[in-house]
């Protein structure tokens, strides 16, 4: 995640005019219902067809790139940044891998959705049991929660303006 963000940052991004929008709409539509299909194409904003694959290929070369960067500004031997960008990638060569696959492999095999989120939550639990934070994590998530509710409750006492008047303007935007 880090890296994708930090490529998002770095990457330039020109404005999106509306038949843009339209493209981009009608790419993530149809991700969103043939994603599993190998043969998916997509338009550029030239209006010509790409296939899903050689795109999304092509991005993640992109990031990459900056996950190598973060692996070694992190000294990190282990490159788990780089590790976690192939990750994706096989989801991307390989449907079957994606969380989507997996979930609709277990409702298959006649589980429950319920079932399926109480397994996943009692994987995560066991997981974060086997694996605590260190102390030195643990003190600082305990220090950024404490600074969040001191700075909620500094907003909070700030606030002057109604509910009401807070709607009004929402609605004008």
């Amino acid at each position: 995640m880090d890296a994708f963000l930090l490529f998002c940052l770095l990457e330039e991004s020109p404005s999106c005019e509306a038949a843009q929008e339209k493209l981009n709409i009608h790419n993530k539509s149809q991700v969103v219902n043939h994603g599993r299909n190998e043969n998916l194409q997509l338009f550029t904003e030239q209006g010509q067809e790409r296939s899903l694959q050689q795109w999304g290929s092509e991005l993640l070369d992109k990031i990459e790139t900056v996950a190598a960067l973060l692996d070694d500004a992190h000294q990190l031997n282990d490159n788990a940044y780089v590790n976690a960008v192939a990750a994706q990638r096989e989801k991307l060569n390989d449907s079957s891998k994606t969380p989507s696959a997996q979930l609709l492999n277990a409702m298959q095999d006649n589980k429950s959705f319920v079932d399926i989120c109480l397994e996943l939550a009692k994987n995560h639990k066991t997981h974060f049991e086997n694996n605590p934070l260190s102390a030195e994590v643990l003190a600082e998530f305990q220090q950024q929660s404490h600074q969040s509710l001191l700075d909620q409750q500094a907003i909070e006492t700030a606030d002057t303006e109604t509910f009401d008047d807070f709607l009004a303007h929402y609605n004008a935007l």
